[in-house]
């Protein structure tokens, strides 16, 4: 699932306070959008990590100001609608 689509995770019993996402599925070049429900007031540190190539571990990713400034950019930036998160995910290591 690459290009213009995405992976909307569902937690049927709440979202977790912590998870890790490994992007390998996703082609050099291309992206997801990963998005999943979290409750409103949610605070979050979002940060890239590369299990196979941690000279590309970044500081925190930081936060857009809309949707669109997500879907526009390079994966570097989360943006929260109140309701949901939504993540571009990217594959760099290859």
């Amino acid at each position: 699932m690459t290009g213009n689509t995405g992976w909307y995770l569902h937690w049927w019993n709440g979202a977790p306070p912590q998870m890790t996402v490994f992007p390998i599925q996703v082609p050099k070049g291309q992206s997801i959008i990963f998005a999943t429900r979290y409750p409103a007031g949610t605070q979050f540190t979002i940060e890239k990590c590369f299990q196979w190539y941690p000279q590309l571990n970044a500081a925190p990713m930081a936060q857009a100001k809309s949707l669109q400034e997500v879907l526009n950019g390079a994966g570097d930036k989360w943006w929260f609608s109140g309701q949901h998160l939504y993540i571009k995910m990217t594959d760099q290591g290859e």
